[in-house]
């Protein structure tokens, strides 16, 4: 039957790397990979919409095909890092994975994609609201998705393979939040409070700053207890490694 078994393929491209972590560890880490992903795909078709057709697409493929990679060297250790129907699909019928993991990553796919997009149109798509108060949403929202993908990155390179990538992940999302989004987020309170001090004509004012320093912080708590709920750590990783070499010379293997 198709997507009975599963081959050993663990480690390699779009697999993950630990077989033993948790069906909902894996797909949590596909469902805010793919509400990055599509957070980032509709903020910059909406940010390109003013650009000629030909423009436009080259921006949002500059702002897509770095976040894209990035997110696999994050996620991808974790999950394979899909953000696709169409790979688990292809992988369940190829017996690569089994129907259970079929259904869970698809779901979470689908759940994640639906509030990236939800929340890109929101923030920066035209609405109801008064100009002042949808310019604050657009930078609170851009300020906080721009910390929270930054250190999710940061935190995941140690994991990221080959090593050395990671720091061009980290730019990569920095190039996107910074051409993609509609408004410019620092994602940095070093950057926002040099700014304040030492050129505050570059900013709008010291209260709006110190705003988006509070939100920078919450987007690293934010990352920090995602990737707490994903990933158990180096030391659980190793334990069950140790575990499985044990179980194995017992066993004669």
């Amino acid at each position: 039957m198709i997507g009975r078994s599963a081959p050993a393929l663990h480690g390699q491209d779009f697999f993950e790397r630990d077989p033993q972590l948790t069906l909902l560890r894996r797909a949590t880490a596909e469902a805010a990979g793919t509400f990055l992903l599509v957070f980032t795909v509709a903020a910059s078709a909406i940010a390109a919409s003013s650009l000629a057709p030909g423009v436009a697409g080259i921006a949002r493929a500059l702002a897509m095909g770095p976040t894209l990679t990035a997110l696999i060297l994050a996620f991808g250790p974790i999950s394979g890092g899909h953000f696709n129907p169409l790979i688990t699909l292809a992988q369940w019928m190829t017996r690569q994975r089994p129907t259970s993991c079929l259904a869970a990553y698809i779901v979470a796919q689908l759940l994640g994609a639906t509030m990236g997009a939800q929340l890109a149109f929101a923030a920066f798509a035209s609405h109801p609201l008064t100009t002042a108060m949808a310019s604050l949403l657009s930078q609170t929202v851009a300020e906080f998705i721009a910390a929270f993908g930054l250190m999710i990155l940061v935190m995941s390179a140690p994991r990221m393979q080959p090593r050395g990538v990671g720091p061009f992940a980290v730019g990569g999302w920095i190039a996107m939040t910074l051409a993609g989004l509609p408004t410019s987020p620092a994602a940095n309170p070093a950057i926002s409070l040099g700014l304040l001090m030492g050129a505050p004509a570059l900013v709008s004012g010291a209260r709006a700053v110190l705003a988006h320093v509070g939100l920078q912080f919450f987007g690293m708590a934010a990352a920090m207890l995602l990737l707490s709920l994903i990933d158990p750590g180096p030391e659980a990783s190793s334990k069950r490694a140790d575990s499985g070499e044990l179980s194995g010379e017992q066993h004669g293997v």
